[in-house]
């Protein structure tokens, strides 16, 4: 962290997601760039997400949505670390929204003709995000539930378009 940080940190630090595969370790990240920044708000991306082994898979029963409620409950006891998931934080006048959102499939049907069909095997032959991502007593994500939490987290992001600075780890739009 003494590395990166620039010679006058701003006194607030956005991240967008995608902190790391293991608890401990982001805590101890954020805790570290807390000597730099005053505030720092996140959200989540889907890295955060990652059940990495099984060990990890077993820590929280196989539901990675358990594993980001850890990470969250972590980072929260850090003082003025914020976790935006469809909400905002106001910081010095400045409206700070956040959400992680979600991809869908528009970009491979719109940009490169595929069905949406085709869009879904690609996703579940290649993505990791199939492979370590659970969403509940064991079972892997699919693509479909990609839609599904593309459509809740649409939501999350329209919730806070009226924040002056907006934090999403996936562009709500395919086209950005």
């Amino acid at each position: 962290v003494d590395k990166i940080v620039p010679d006058e940190p701003s006194k607030v630090l956005s991240i967008a997601g995608d902190i790391g595969h293991h608890n401990l370790q982001n805590a101890y990240l954020f805790k570290s760039l807390k000597r730099y920044y005053d505030h720092i708000v996140y959200v989540y991306g889907n890295h955060d997400l990652y059940l990495v082994s099984k060990s990890i898979q077993k820590t929280f029963q196989g539901n990675s949505w358990y594993r980001l409620k850890d990470m969250v409950s972590r980072v929260s006891e850090i003082e003025n670390c914020h976790f935006l998931d469809g909400t905002r934080i106001e910081i010095d006048g400045v409206t700070f929204g956040g959400a992680g959102a979600w991809y869908n499939y528009d970009y491979a049907m719109y940009e490169h003709q595929l069905t949406l069909q085709a869009s879904k095997n690609l996703w579940d032959k290649f993505m990791a995000d199939g492979s370590y991502i659970f969403t509940g007593n064991y079972k892997n994500m699919d693509s479909n539930d990609v839609i599904d939490l593309h459509n809740k987290e649409y939501q999350k992001v329209e919730g806070v378009l009226q924040s002056d600075v907006i934090i999403t780890h996936v562009p709500p739009d395919y086209s950005n």
